[in-house]
C-alpha cells in the first residue's frame, strides 16, 4: 500500500508539471505577446490621429498625385458586321 501512494504522488506532480509547462506559462506568454501588440497597436493609432489632426503635411504629398500627363477621352468603334 505504501508503494501505491508513492506512485500516486509521482503521478500528481507529474500531472502538475504537466499542466504548468504545457498550459500556464504558454497562456502567459501570449498574453504578454498580445498586450505588446495592443500597446503598439494603439501607439499606431494615436500617431495617425495627431497626424490626421494637425494635417501633416507628408500625408497630403502622399495622397496628392504627381504630374500624371493629360487625358485623352476616346470613343469605342464597334466593327459594322
Amino acid at each position: 500500500m505504501n508503494l501505491f501512494r508513492v506512485l500516486a504522488k509521482i503521478f500528481l506532480i507529474y500531472l502538475a508539471y504537466k499542466v504548468v509547462v504545457d498550459f500556464i506559462i504558454p497562456t502567459f506568454r501570449s498574453v504578454g505577446q498580445l498586450k505588446g501588440q495592443m500597446k503598439n497597436m494603439q501607439e499606431r493609432m494615436d500617431a495617425q490621429s495627431r497626424d490626421r489632426s494637425t494635417g501633416s503635411s507628408s500625408s497630403q504629398k502622399q495622397s496628392a498625385p504627381e504630374n500624371v500627363g493629360e487625358y485623352i477621352e476616346f470613343e469605342e468603334v464597334k466593327n459594322p458586321d
